[in-house]
């Protein structure tokens, strides 16, 4: 009962927004990314906003603070506010309706508050610091050392397939696939500490295929390029070191055995 009352408030509380605020919400902005992908960020991008299912309010908020983050990384200023503009008032609905829900809200959480704590970055406090967001200085762990953490997993966001490989020498392979048109791939070092993922981006790769003029026939592209990227995740294990999966950056992943 205090699942579908929190569920009750939250959609309450988005019913609520202003017609034109609440809207715009799932308006995504894509004019200021290159015409094809040339980093992973960029063809991630587009296979959220492929992939976002209308009327999925909380789905489309989290795409407009990726694109926020991603437009205020190339200097677009306009563009990443206007995103941060359109997150913002079902952003506050969403959290607001969460605390009215009380316990109810409470019940949802995938761990506990104290498990998925993030440690914050140097010379910033834990509240600047989201885990789902770029973090901290380059000083990425150097592959060969060994992880307590491993396995190989996989799940869907939407109708983007995410495959995860977190190998016993601390490296990891991540790729994702939107159906048969595009592809992504990154790879670099990682470690774990408590719910948290650092994740060291060293390479990272995309592929497309799209018709040709006339529909006659289909067009290959792609590239790949070195990266000194670091993102900091939570995460969650399923049982014991993750042997029946894990819920990585709010996305449930399965043992992959194939």
């Amino acid at each position: 009962m205090t699942l579908w009352l929190s569920g009750m408030v939250v959609a309450a509380a988005l019913a609520a927004q202003p017609a034109g605020r609440a809207s715009r919400v799932e308006d995504f902005d894509l004019t200021g990314l290159p015409a094809q992908s040339t980093t992973f960020a960029e063809q991630k991008l587009r296979d959220l906003v492929s992939g976002h299912r209308p009327g999925d309010r909380a789905d489309a908020v989290r795409i407009q603070q990726k694109l926020a983050e991603y437009y205020r990384s190339k200097g677009d200023l306009r563009r990443a506010t206007e995103a941060e503009d359109r997150a913002r008032a079902v952003d506050t609905a969403i959290k607001g309706a969460g605390g009215a829900a009380g316990t109810g809200s409470q019940s949802m959480q995938t761990e506990p508050a104290a498990a998925s704590g993030v440690a914050p970055e140097r010379g910033r406090t834990p509240a600047a610091t989201p885990a789902n967001k770029q973090a901290g200085p380059w000083d990425a762990p150097p592959p060969g050392r060994h992880s307590d953490f491993s396995g190989r997993f996989y799940g869907m966001e939407g109708r983007l397939m995410h495959t995860w490989d977190f190998y016993p020498d601390g490296t990891f392979l991540h790729r994702t696939i939107a159906g048969s048109a595009a592809s992504t791939s990154e790879r670099g070092t990682f470690a774990v500490s408590g719910g948290v993922i650092d994740l060291y981006v060293t390479r990272q790769a995309a592929s497309y295929s799209a018709p040709t003029v006339g529909g006659r026939g289909t067009a290959y592209g792609g590239g790949a390029n070195d990266s000194a990227e670091h993102r900091r995740l939570k995460i969650g294990m399923r049982g014991p070191g993750g042997k029946d999966g894990i819920v990585l950056d709010g996305v449930e992943l399965k043992v992959k055995s194939w």
